[in-house]
């Protein structure tokens, strides 16, 4: 899902970590213009993941991951695995040393 502050400001245990539209920019933003830009955005995203699925995303959004190569915990159907996150595959699952292992993983929630 996507969440988007957009003319409000963030709530005061969320204002470190949060930011809306108006904040970055001092104007208020009609939600449907908003609306309309980042669909289109995403549109052309979505057109070409289905053309070649994940791989083209891979390296950018490793590059905005949370925590690379940091420790984390993946909590899953069959137990949690705990290791440090290492990257994404082509099909977008995360990679996480466990056992002295790379395993990839695409399902479950990641803590840290």
């Amino acid at each position: 899902g996507v969440g988007v502050n957009v003319n409000n400001l963030p709530p005061e245990p969320l204002s470190k970590r949060a930011v809306s539209v108006y904040e970055l920019t001092g104007q208020v933003t009609p939600r449907a213009d908003l609306l309309d830009a980042f669909l289109a955005t995403f549109r052309l995203g979505y057109e070409r993941f289905c053309r070649r699925g994940f791989a083209p995303f891979r390296e950018s959004y490793w590059k905005h991951y949370f925590a690379p190569g940091k420790p984390v915990c993946l909590k899953t159907s069959d137990g949690d695995i705990r290791g440090p996150a290492v990257g994404v595959d082509d099909s977008g699952a995360v990679m996480i040393e466990f056992r002295r292992k790379i395993r990839t993983f695409n399902e479950g929630e990641i803590v840290l």
